[in-house]
């Protein structure tokens, strides 16, 4: 067993599900940079993102906070790592862009968060699990 299947099935470990539209998150991407993403799903062991833009990764380590928009509802300083990246150039006659969808892994969550992102599925999910297939 190679070391991507290994990572394949450690990324399916928990249920994925869909979040509501408005549910959003925001990390650094340098010292002087953060970036405000949009949260496709999630699970107790991750989530996938998406955002357009050509801003480099300038770690593989990152803290985010997970928000619902007029809401008030904020996960504070969640550590998770990219695990993958799916890129796809847009072009269209009056512009073109880069439309970047990532895979992450929670790491090294405490109880309390584990059991925040819990509460934060079961309330903010659209539909009870998607397929068990990759990101």
């Amino acid at each position: 067993m190679s070391i991507s299947d290994i990572k394949e099935i450690q990324r399916r470990k928990y249920k994925r599900y869909m979040v509501q539209d408005n549910v959003f998150a925001v990390f650094r991407l340098g010292p002087n940079s953060s970036r405000l993403v949009n949260i496709v799903d999630i699970s107790r062991g991750g989530f996938a993102f998406k955002f357009v833009g050509k801003d480099e990764m300038s770690q593989d380590r990152f803290e985010l906070d997970i928000f619902v928009s007029g809401d008030g509802r904020c996960l504070g300083k969640i550590p998770f790592e990219i695990t993958s990246e799916t890129t796809k150039a847009k072009e269209d006659r009056f512009y073109s862009f880069m439309q970047r969808r990532f895979g992450a892994r929670f790491d090294d969550l405490s109880y309390s968060k584990a059991l925040q992102i819990d509460s934060f599925i079961n309330n903010h999910k659209v539909m009870d699990s998607l397929p068990d297939t990759p990101a």
